[in-house]
């Protein structure tokens, strides 16, 4: 009867701690990924009001937000079923010149130590000489990665830190391949 009670009560434990796993949400401050655009709008409207949030087709881009004491760009991705799945926060962009690489890789150490907070201690270093991607964390439930991006010819590269719903952004890339392969094929008809 013991052995029975104690592998019950290791069962419920397993239970209980998958059901807080899956019931945890993640997305961007009170918007959980999963969220439709509207509901998104609503959020920029009642939470965002102070910054300037400007909407493409498939995203929103917050400027001038305030991440600890840095003001950064947030930009929330939008799948083709126009649901929140993705967001990106990216740093002050440094332009060409001695030191840019130095700045960059400080506001890439800063997003680090915020995610380390929120997604925890366990990632891991690309030590690739060439990789724009510095820090990536191995979540079955996202994909986080900070790392460096040009933003354009004049602004010259920031640091970025991503975190996108894995399931969101798997099906996202399925849809975007299938439609990459059909025009592909189209054009192969074309001559």
């Amino acid at each position: 009867m013991n052995k029975i009670l104690r592998i019950f009560a290791g069962v419920l434990i397993v239970v209980l701690a998958g059901t807080a796993q899956a019931g945890q949400k993640h997305g961007f401050l009170s918007l959980p990924f999963g969220s439709t655009w509207e509901q998104a709008q609503a959020f920029a409207a009642k939470e965002l009001g102070r910054y300037l949030v400007r909407e493409d087709f498939d995203r929103m881009a917050i400027s001038g937000y305030t991440l600890g004491p840095e003001q950064v760009v947030v930009y929330l991705a939008f799948d083709d079923n126009r649901r929140f799945y993705s967001l990106t926060i990216r740093m002050t962009a440094w332009s060409e010149g001695a030191g840019q690489t130095a700045l960059v890789k400080k506001d890439a150490d800063f997003l680090l130590s915020v995610f380390k907070k929120k997604y925890g201690p366990n990632y891991k270093i690309d030590r690739s000489r060439h990789s724009v991607i510095l820090y990536s964390w191995d979540r079955p439930d996202l994909i986080i990665q900070i790392g460096m991006v040009g933003v354009d010819i004049n602004d010259g590269i920031a640091a970025y830190g991503s975190v996108s719903d894995r399931r969101m952004a798997a099906a996202m890339k399925r849809r975007r391949d299938k439609e990459k392969e059909q025009k592909a094929d189209n054009a192969a008809k074309g001559f």
